[in-house]
């Protein structure tokens, strides 16, 4: 019984990323989007910038719910960044 959670029916292939790299490539990218963000329109581009910036397909959507995750925990995206980048 898994207590009423469905199963993921497309989980990602997680062993491949390489997390240094992907982290790196991850701070970059959001410190490049705060220079550059206009917040009103900025989440429903996100994909296709991220898709310009990693590699693999895993490696987008976990950046892309990794953003989409702070976006809803800080305020705006600068507040959003710092949580993740700042370690606070």
């Amino acid at each position: 019984s898994n207590g009423g959670v469905a199963p993921i029916q497309y989980p990602l292939n997680l062993s491949t990323i390489n997390v240094p790299t992907f982290g790196l490539k991850l701070c970059f990218a959001l410190l490049e989007l705060v220079f550059v963000s206009t917040s009103k329109y900025f989440h429903s581009f996100l994909l296709l910038y991220l898709a310009s910036r990693f590699n693999s397909p895993e490696e987008i959507m976990l950046a892309f719910e990794l953003i989409t995750f702070l976006l809803r925990s800080g305020g705006n995206f600068e507040e959003a960044s710092a949580l993740l980048l700042y370690d606070r």
